[in-house]
């Protein structure tokens, strides 16, 4: 009998793979986080400095950082956008929402 895989999915692949969206949601949430705090830091001394030289090399680091805070978004939406996705795909799987739920148990 051929079964239909959508619904066939088990506890177990659902569980897994939400786990691993959630982690790579967490883990861009996390590296965003760092990069702003990074470029805070650097906004504050480059608001500070007052030797043109280190004020210009400062603003090349605030640019750089800048470039990666937007990289850094960008992972995050896409995780975001994986989240939703799974999240849809399995209320179209039909299977028990408590399958899914942030600290449902997975043994």
């Amino acid at each position: 009998s051929s079964k239909n895989k959508g619904r066939e999915k088990s506890k177990e692949y659902w569980q897994a793979k939400c786990k691993a969206v959630r982690a790579v949601l967490a883990h861009a949430k996390e590296e965003q986080t760092l990069v702003e705090d990074e470029l805070r830091l650097l906004q504050i001394q480059q608001a500070r400095e007052l030797n043109p030289d280190r004020s210009r090399k400062l603003n090349g680091q605030i640019d750089a950082s800048t470039v990666e805070l937007e990289s850094k978004r960008a992972a995050t939406v896409r995780a975001q956008r994986a989240m939703e996705q799974l999240e849809k795909e399995f209320k179209e799987s039909g299977s028990p929402q408590d399958w899914i739920q942030e600290g449902a148990k997975t043994e």
